[in-house]
């Protein structure tokens, strides 16, 4: 009976986190395993310790307790070691990368990344050793280093050929489409943001699904192509709802806004500006919140407000830097700035906003924006 309750409580705690509930989800995982500590001192003698523990480090890596998911995951890594738990030990490994990418530390997680790649080899899991791949790769490409990103993917993309692995090659093929979005290669991003969100749709309706949607969005934005654009922020808004992604929402929201003031209806900006907000007074969501005066500025940018939208522009710069935003985000908005000081007749603080704009797009190698900038000037 009671293996059977401890039981009830992992599949009450994945249904927790399906909803993205994970303070309850974990609760419900440290329940099943107080349960199963009562019923035999020795849990690791029960095939439902790894599964709670896996649970656990999930939860807390979705909470942003990443000290303790890793604590949690060391004791599963070393009991699977014990236990000579292969299987359990490399699932393990890849989560605590995940963990400390999460975390945002590059370095160990490259490093963890190496150990994990070397048992998932000896262990012969394709998968495995493929998720080592794209691990390695997107931090290359956080580092800079896209060719050594490309090439890893490469590797990963033909170990997962023909596995049914859906969410692994989506996430793959994600990396790939950004680092060609960056570079200007809009057709290849297309198809490999494409080809994601068809793998994607063999699942259950994700927060991935929402955000590939809302990268590609980002591609055609990023070529003007503001009303295939915003259909598809409009997708990423209706499964991010579905799957009550507040954060999927807000995302899907600021770029449709971006898409209606560029295509001249400032009105319709300006009603899920105030949407935005209103949904930010319950979610303080950094990134968005830093977003807002930015978009604040192309509306009044838009309505020949130059002044006003610089002031925006300002603040969405000091924002953006405050949260340590990627320069990409940051360059666009001095890029705007120039453009409009440019057109208040202001040329020598315009070419200061382009040259700080410049700088930092050729920090996040965005090929397209320094020729977007280029013809700015």
């Amino acid at each position: 009976m009671a293996s059977q309750k401890v039981q009830d409580f992992i599949e009450e705690a994945k249904v927790h986190f399906s909803k993205h509930e994970y303070k309850k989800a974990y609760e419900t995982n440290i329940k099943a395993l107080e349960l199963l500590k009562q019923e035999t001192g020795a849990i690791q003698q029960k095939k439902q310790w790894a599964e709670i523990y896996l649970g656990i480090v999930e939860s807390l890596d979705k909470m942003g307790d990443w000290l303790r998911a890793l604590e949690y995951a060391g004791i599963l890594i070393s009991e699977a070691r014990n236990k000579n738990n292969k299987k359990v030990e490399i699932k393990t490994r890849l989560l605590t990368c995940q963990v400390l990418l999460n975390k945002g530390n590059w370095d160990e997680a490259g490093k963890r990344y190496n150990t994990t790649l070397e048992l998932a080899e000896k262990a012969g899991s394709d998968p495995n050793i493929a998720e080592c791949y794209y691990g390695q790769a997107y931090i290359d490409w956080r580092k800079g280093d896209q060719r050594a990103a490309r090439f890893k993917i490469t590797k990963a993309l033909d170990l997962l050929e023909g596995k049914q692995e859906y969410y692994l090659e989506a996430r793959t093929r994600i990396l790939l489409a950004s680092i060609e979005d960056a570079e200007g290669n809009s057709e290849v991003a297309i198809e490999n943001f494409t080809s994601a969100i068809e793998q994607l749709k063999k699942l259950e309706p994700s927060e991935d699904l929402a955000r590939a949607h809302n990268n590609l969005g980002e591609v055609y934005k990023g070529i003007d192509e503001y009303e295939t654009a915003a259909k598809q922020y409009e997708q990423c808004v209706k499964v991010a709802k579905k799957v009550k992604s507040v954060r999927g929402e807000l995302y899907g929201l600021c770029n449709t806004a971006e898409c209606y003031t560029f295509n001249g209806d400032t009105a319709k900006a300006k009603k899920l500006v105030k949407e935005i907000e209103s949904i930010l007074k319950r979610s303080k969501e950094k990134y968005i919140l830093a977003q807002v005066p930015y978009i604040k500025g192309l509306i009044a940018h838009q309505e020949k407000e130059y002044e006003r939208a610089c002031d925006y522009y300002d603040k969405a710069v000091e924002n953006l830097k405050k949260i340590g935003s990627p320069p990409y985000d940051v360059g666009i908005a001095y890029l705007r700035k120039g453009e409009a000081l440019k057109a208040q007749s202001k040329p020598d603080r315009a070419s200061d906003a382009f040259d700080r704009a410049e700088r930092n797009f050729k920090k996040a190698n965005a090929g397209l924006y320094l020729k977007k900038l280029s013809e700015s000037r």
